[in-house]
């Protein structure tokens, strides 16, 4: 024991002294890699821009320190629950709650229990939670907002979530190689809108419906690729 210094002495004996780091917007900060269901996983590298992006997201969803966001078994190796997530909680001051496995009576137990004001999941999680038999006996009443992704959501199930659950959660697209969120629905929009769209662009980047062969803008309401340009986009893959 007495080859250890006591952390209360260190701190009363020791100099503090502010490191200045040598830090740029421009530097690489993390690489996520990309979830390869369309092909192998790419490591998609970030520079600090991430914040400034998931500010907004944070403001778009107005999170305050007071907020706690249920994040759930998403796992902190994809971007919703570390961007989305666990990021936009750390620029808040909100609190992040996790567990370790999904399973429905045990996600609105700790729901519950947590007092969580922002709920998120993909579509599944939240019908599985609407199936449950329990349901009704949590008491969900603390949740205000949240986001769902990874899927459309049919709207019965959107209504469902806010008229059972009580909680305004919002649709979002987005990729490892967009900062997570790209588009995302208001909260005053109808549960049609958050449904049957993945709401729009937050962050002043530019978004097009593209002709994949030609790059030609496409008119409304036809098929194409999505194409996006701005500091949302990650800095490469690595190598």
């Amino acid at each position: 024991y007495e080859q250890f210094l006591k952390l209360g002495d260190l701190v009363s004996e020791g100099e503090y002294r502010q490191a200045q780091a040598q830090v740029s917007p421009d530097d690489r900060v993390i690489m996520v890699y990309t979830s390869g269901t369309t092909g192998f996983p790419k490591g998609a590298m970030h520079n600090h821009n991430i914040l400034r992006n998931l500010t907004r997201v944070v403001e778009w969803l107005r999170y305050t320190e007071r907020d706690r966001i249920f994040i759930g078994a998403l796992p902190f190796f994809h971007v919703f629950g570390s961007f989305a997530g666990a990021t936009c909680a750390l620029i808040s001051g909100a609190c992040v709650v996790t567990m370790d496995a999904y399973e429905p009576g045990d996600w609105l137990a700790l729901w519950a229990k947590e007092r969580c004001t922002s709920i998120y999941g993909v579509p599944t999680m939240f019908i599985m939670a609407l199936d449950h038999p329990g349901l009704e006996k949590f008491d969900l009443s603390s949740a205000r907002t949240g986001l769902m992704g990874g899927a459309l959501c049919p709207v019965e199930v959107v209504r469902a979530i806010h008229t059972r659950m009580g909680a305004k959660v919002l649709t979002a697209y987005g990729m490892t190689e967009t900062t997570a969120v790209t588009t995302l629905s208001d909260p005053d929009d109808d549960p049609e809108i958050i449904a049957n769209t993945v709401g729009r662009a937050i962050g002043g980047w530019q978004i097009e419906i593209a002709d994949p062969d030609s790059g030609a803008e496409l008119p409304p309401n036809t098929q194409g690729e999505l194409w996006t340009r701005g500091h949302h986009v990650m800095m490469g893959y690595y190598k």
